[in-house]
């Protein structure tokens, strides 16, 4: 906020920039974690990796901007589907690590798991376009000459 407020990023580069440190951060650290050999090494990649996603989480400011009106329901939807997400990562996870050993199957996860971060990312930068920037913001007032007037996006009166 600091940053968008005083004018050092605009609201689309801020909302830009962190998620895609913050992913791209953890992509990299947890495909170094299946490449180290010190366990310490590796609490410390993941447990950065994990962290830097911290810098990632405007999620809920991004759903309820691009919801719009529909803002709760996008949450609630992106929500879930993370939600089912954590069921599904340890039974694919323990299927690769059935099917290719342990070792090969935790390579296997981590570079998946970045995989998926870099495509979600992608996706996200891709629909979330300077153009859309003006639409996310609902309501703005304009004041006229004598009264108030709340004008929507689209530019229409309410």
């Amino acid at each position: 906020d600091w940053l968008i407020n005083n004018h050092v990023l605009s609201l689309i580069c801020a909302r830009r920039i962190f998620p895609s440190a913050g992913l791209l951060l953890a992509s990299a650290l947890l495909v170094a974690t299946a490449y180290v050999q010190s366990n310490n090494t590796a609490i410390a990649c993941m447990t950065v990796a994990m962290g830097s996603l911290g810098v990632s989480l405007q999620g809920a400011v991004n759903s309820w901007e691009i919801g719009g009106e529909h803002g709760g329901l996008t949450f609630t939807f992106v929500n879930t589907v993370s939600n089912l997400m954590g069921i599904a990562a340890p039974l694919v996870c323990g299927m690769l690590t059935d099917s290719l050993g342990v070792r090969a199957g935790f390579k296997a996860a981590f570079w998946l798991t970045a995989g998926l971060n870099v495509a979600g990312l992608l996706i996200f930068v891709t629909f979330v376009s300077v153009t859309s920037e003006g639409q996310w913001h609902r309501k703005q007032t304009c004041t006229g000459s004598d009264e108030e007037e709340t004008v929507t996006s689209g530019g229409e009166d309410e």
